[in-house]
């Protein structure tokens, strides 16, 4: 679908209308990912909440989260395209559940592609932490921080040496991390990100797989 059809839409001022021809659209891969990411993040950026209610936003993320192999470059190593508002930052609009998709879908695009290939052709994958680091500090809900910190966490702990000198080690940001470390991320996921950041191979996982670990999350303890 050409981007000038979104362009329209959004245009118009009608934001959900575009995010509901987003998803066949994606399904059928129909779309580029730049304007895939343009249109989630004109979702994810609206401030208006009657324009945009939080079914609208949680369902942009969740396309991000069953579509995150699409918006990394099939021909340029490191390249990728996503929601400005989640790159190296956090959307202040999101609920609970849509923000601990988001991070879900986060870490499944990282783990889509081998470690060096983030940085084999420039780029990098440091915006993630970035990301992910503003999740802790500027989420909204409590369950968006604990999962953020968690995730930072076990990819710190998955190999301590290369984090030597790393922004992420200084006092102030491991203060802000520490005070959110909460239930450990689910052993499939931390598993994942063990193995992507030792550069092993790496099972991909489904979205049931994710909806699952979110369910369990949100599953109140005794």
């Amino acid at each position: 679908m050409a981007a000038g059809a979104f362009a329209m839409v959004l245009k118009l001022g009608e934001p959900e209308v575009a995010l509901r021809m987003l998803g066949p659209a994606l399904e059928q891969k129909d779309v580029d990912a730049n304007t895939a990411a343009w249109v989630i993040d004109s979702v994810l950026l609206e401030p208006n909440m009657e324009k945009v209610g939080e079914a609208a936003r949680e369902h942009a993320v969740f396309l991000l989260l069953g579509h995150h192999d699409q918006f990394v470059s099939d021909h340029i190593a490191g390249s990728f395209n996503w929601p400005s508002c989640m790159v190296e930052a956090w959307p202040s609009r999101l609920n609970a559940n849509a923000g601990a998709l988001a991070i879900f879908a986060l870490t499944d695009l990282l783990t889509s592609r081998p470690r060096a290939w983030w940085t084999r052709e420039g780029g990098g994958w440091d915006w993630a932490l970035g990301t992910l680091y503003a999740a802790v500090r500027d989420g909204q809900h409590e369950q968006v921080k604990i999962l953020a910190a968690s995730t930072l966490r076990a990819m710190m702990d998955a190999d301590p040496q290369m984090w030597a000198g790393h922004w992420l080690t200084g006092q102030e940001f491991q203060d802000v991390v520490r005070r959110w470390v909460g239930a450990p991320v689910a052993d499939s996921r931390r598993q994942r990100l063990r193995s992507w950041m030792r550069e092993e191979k790496v099972a991909q996982p489904t979205v049931v797989e994710s909806t699952a670990e979110l369910q369990e999350r949100s599953r109140p303890k005794p």
